[in-house]
C-alpha cells in the first residue's frame, strides 16, 4: 500500500500515514540487519513486511543475531519468526521438545540444525532420527518393500533437512 523511490542513499516512501510508518519500520529494521553482515535477499523483505505487519514490536535484528552454527562449510540457520526462535529456545532449554503445527513452518528443518550442530560441536554422539508413521488409509504392513522401504517416505522430510544441511556426501556418511 505504499510506493517507494529510491535516488541514491534516500528512499521516498509515500502513500496513507499508517502504511508509511510501517514501510519506514520495517526499512529501518532490515538496515540494522544489513549492518549485522547478514546479505538480504527479496525473501527477507517479504518475510519482514509480513512479520512488522503482524507483531509491530518484533525486532528482526535479534532473529538474525540468534544463528544455528552448523560445522559444515559453517552453513547458518536462523530462525524467520519469533515463534520458531521460541521453538530454538526450548530445544536448547530442554531434553525432549515436541514440534506441533502445520507443515511448512521449519519444525524439522530447524531440529535438524540444532541436531547436527550438536553433533558437530560433539555435544552428542548421534542423532537418532524419528517421526510418527501417520497412516495414509493404508497399514504399513500392507505396503510392499521390507520395513525399511515402508518408513522411507515417512522420514523423506528429515532427510531432506540433513542432506541440505550436511551435504550429500556427509549425509551419506552420517
Amino acid at each position: 500500500g505504499v510506493k517507494a523511490d529510491q535516488r541514491g542513499d534516500l528512499v521516498h516512501i509515500s502513500g496513507h500515514d499508517q502504511a508509511v510508518g510501517l514501510a519506514c519500520e520495517v526499512l529501518r529494521q532490515l538496515y540494522e540487519v544489513a549492518l549485522t553482515g547478514h546479505q538480504l535477499h527479496g525473501s527477507d523483505i517479504d518475510q519482514a513486511c509480513r512479520l512488522v505487519r503482524s507483531d509491530p514490536d518484533v525486532r528482526l535484528v535479534e532473529l538474525v543475531k540468534d544463528t544455528i552454527v552448523i560445522g559444515v562449510g559453517k552453513t547458518r540457520v536462523h530462525p524467520r519468526s519469533p515463534r520458531q526462535r521460541a521453538y530454538l529456545n526450548a530445544i536448547r532449554e530442554r531434553d525432549l521438545v515436541f514440534g506441533v503445527g502445520p507443515a511448512g513452518t521449519g519444525k524439522t528443518f530447524l531440529a535438524m540444525a540444532m541436531a547436527l550442530a550438536a553433533l558437530f560441536r560433539n555435544d552428542v554422539r548421534r542423532i537418532i532420527l524419528c517421526r510418527p508413521a501417520v497412516e495414509a488409509g493404508e497399514k504399513l504392513g500392507f505396503l510392499p518393500g521390507d520395513l525399511t522401504e515402508k518408513v522411507n517416505p515417512y522420514l523423506r522430510p528429515l532427510y531432506d533437512a540433513l542432506n541440505e544441511l550436511a551435504g550429500a556426501d556427509r549425509a551419506a556418511r552420517l
